[in-house]
């Protein structure tokens, strides 16, 4: 099994930070619960893996995993929200909107959407999460692209974590966020609200995926704010490792995006010791 993984090139190294499964008061070893996803090469599904092809780390010393769950039937659950920048340009977007809409209503029966904008450090929900994908395409809009959405959409990616409930024990949580990256609160490069935003995203367990989008404005024309702005991006999607997509053709984006989608991740469960804040790497080997 092991040499089949390997010839297939199904591989993956997730990082996620458990504080948020694990208690303050916990002693000894507590079971904690996180999301891998195995991909084979152009994100076809990989070959068929069982429990003894998974090895966890917290740093260099080995975990047990001591339960292994597809997330399939009643625990194929997905909480999807796509986040759009106001502060693209109409121009960069407009023209992909049908693109969006059919990537939403190609999503399975088990995954709830939600569309959301985000403008001035939060999120609008112009379609709170719903699992009739008709009704959450409807609410698809053109980005405002104007001044009035600048500021950091880091801060509005917080903002929507800190207030999105924790669902059942089984049901995941994915952000597919759409902005050029650019922080134009804070300034680039080095934007304390990247690190932020993914260290908030990892201990509430919420992977984050990104498509580049040319934003409006100056910032949005400058040739090293747009670099910063994909580097930032690129911050988000290497630290949760998964595929940041910088991409003109959206089409050809969510294309993509859908067949990471389409796999089925797994839950293994990791016996860990009682420390606040860890770290744990998933390796298929």
């Amino acid at each position: 099994m092991h040499r089949a993984v390997g010839k297939f090139a199904a591989f993956l190294t997730l990082v996620l930070s458990l504080a948020s499964f694990i208690p303050a008061h916990a002693q000894g070893t507590v079971p904690v619960t996180i999301v891998v996803t195995a991909l084979g090469p152009k994100y076809t599904p990989p070959p068929a893996l069982s429990m003894t092809d998974i090895n966890v780390f917290e740093g260099k010393d080995k975990r047990t995993v001591t339960g292994f769950t597809p997330a399939q039937g009643d625990k194929a659950g997905l909480q999807l929200a796509i986040v759009i920048d106001d502060a693209t340009s109409i121009e960069a977007i407009g023209n992909q909107l049908s693109d969006i809409k059919n990537f939403i209503t190609a999503q399975p029966k088990a995954t709830s959407i939600g569309v959301f904008y985000a403008s001035n450090g939060g999120v609008q929900a112009t379609s709170p999460f719903s699992a009739d994908k008709e009704a959450a395409a409807k609410g698809v809009r053109l980005p405002f692209g104007n001044g009035g959405a600048y500021t950091s959409i880091y801060l509005s990616t917080i903002s929507l974590i800190n207030g999105w409930p924790a669902p059942g024990p089984y049901t995941r949580r994915e952000i597919l966020l759409i902005a050029d990256g650019i922080d134009r609160f804070r300034g680039d490069p080095f934007s304390p609200d990247v690190q932020l935003t993914y260290e908030k995203a990892e201990k509430a367990g919420i992977m984050i995926h990104t498509l580049y989008a040319s934003g409006v404005g100056r910032a949005g024309h400058n040739t090293f704010r747009v670099s910063y702005g994909q580097s930032n991006l690129d911050q988000l999607t290497e630290r949760i490792f998964l595929p940041g997509i910088a991409d003109a053709d959206l089409l050809c984006a969510f294309s993509r995006t859908a067949r990471y989608g389409a796999q089925e991740p797994i839950f293994p469960v990791v016996q860990n010791g009682p420390n606040q804040e860890r770290q744990a790497a998933a390796a298929f080997l």
